[in-house]
């Protein structure tokens, strides 16, 4: 295993740890330890070469960039649970940890331009509070968002195209966005 695929797994075990972890990937009704975990792993290893392809098209800074929405809904499981939000999220943290690795490249941190910012509560309320005229105010938690919901792909669009208009006017990348105001 290379320095770059080490890397890679730790961002995509990072982030696969943020998208599932509270009550963002609840046990299904009368679930025991055993089975959840067994589904999370399953989850886990179904999705992780579709964030791999997704990681190294960024990296390969093609003309044609990856779509992140493309990605996140190739990676929604209606078998395991694993929702819209979800798949945002680990695509979106994966790539948030990979654009460390950037810090002294500034060749390569462009190539994250076209990445998502991490939808989340906390991203979600700096969104409301700073562009109080936004049209969505989802009545879900992110975790929650269904694939199937027509509207879901369309409402997390509207929220990285605020999310884009308010870090440009700061001259940041909608992944520095989220660096920036996180823990604010």
């Amino acid at each position: 295993m290379n320095t770059d695929d080490k890397i890679f797994e730790f961002a995509y075990k990072m982030a696969f740890r943020d998208a599932t972890m509270r009550n963002a990937y609840p046990r299904r009704e009368g679930e025991d330890d055993m089975p959840y975990h067994r589904r999370k792993q399953k989850v886990m290893e179904l999705s992780k070469e579709t964030v791999r392809k997704y990681i190294n098209d960024i990296f390969a800074d093609k003309e044609l960039k990856p779509n992140p929405v493309e990605t996140i809904l190739s990676i929604c499981n209606d078998d395991y649970d694993f929702t819209f939000g979800n798949a945002q999220k680990l695509v979106n943290m994966t790539a948030k940890y990979m654009f460390i690795s950037t810090f002294m490249a500034e060749d390569s941190r462009r190539r994250f331009e076209n990445c998502d910012c991490p939808m989340d509560s906390i991203i979600l309320g700096v969104v409301r509070r700073l562009k109080p005229d936004v049209s969505w105010k989802p009545d879900y938690s992110w975790s929650k968002m269904i694939s199937e919901n027509a509207s879901i792909p369309d409402v997390y669009i509207e929220f990285q195209e605020a999310v884009k208009s308010l870090a440009d006017a700061e001259g940041l990348l909608p992944i520095e966005f989220d660096y920036k105001y996180w823990d604010e």
